[in-house]
């Protein structure tokens, strides 16, 4: 593994050096070498740049309510399927023309009439969240109803940053309640 070239020259005039000038200049060689050492413990692990960046992708992943597996390191493009709610290119531009509209709104009622649905598009897995809206600690993972008229109204708000309104809610509820209470008297 290690290959060290001796001068051999360089050795017999050392070795003609007395003692005491062999044990400084070993001394001194050692602390230049001990200055440019780093050991391989206190290296950067040559995976971890890799490793950074695959996090980024799977925050912006969470972020942009991108499905796991149309991640770029994880399916080829030509394998990638329509899955609702997903963000990518390929699912963004899927469905454009009559037909794909079509498609896509037939899907998104079956979704609608039987919640367990996107399981059955997409293949699951026990040891992954991505497929549910909610993982443990309510981390956020995949919203099939991102960005669509189904979407639901306070998440659709906070993502476009526009104003929620609970007092009308609350309004159109009291109103009902106080209606219901005049008929009973």
């Amino acid at each position: 593994m290690w290959e060290v070239v001796i001068d051999e020259e360089l050795k017999r005039k050392i070795e003609s050096l007395p003692i005491e000038i062999q044990k400084k200049l070993y001394i001194y060689s050692m602390r230049f070498f001990w200055r440019d050492y780093v050991p391989l413990t206190a290296k950067v692990p040559t995976w971890y740049h890799r490793h950074i960046a695959v996090e980024r992708d799977l925050y912006d992943a969470r972020d942009k309510n991108i499905h796991f597996m149309h991640l770029s390191f994880n399916t080829l493009p030509e394998n990638k399927k329509w899955i609702m709610g997903c963000q990518c290119d390929h699912c963004k531009n899927y469905g454009k023309g009559v037909l794909g509209k079509k498609y896509v709104a037939r899907e998104y009622q079956k979704l609608l009439m039987n919640p367990e649905y996107l399981y059955e598009m997409v293949e699951q897995t026990d040891e992954s969240d991505w497929n549910h809206y909610l993982g443990e600690g309510g981390i956020k993972y995949f919203d099939p109803f991102f960005g669509t008229e189904h979407d639901h109204s306070i998440a659709g708000a906070l993502r476009n940053n526009t104003p929620i309104h609970f007092l009308s809610e609350l309004s159109n509820l009291l109103q009902f309640t106080i209606e219901n209470e005049i008929d009973i008297e």
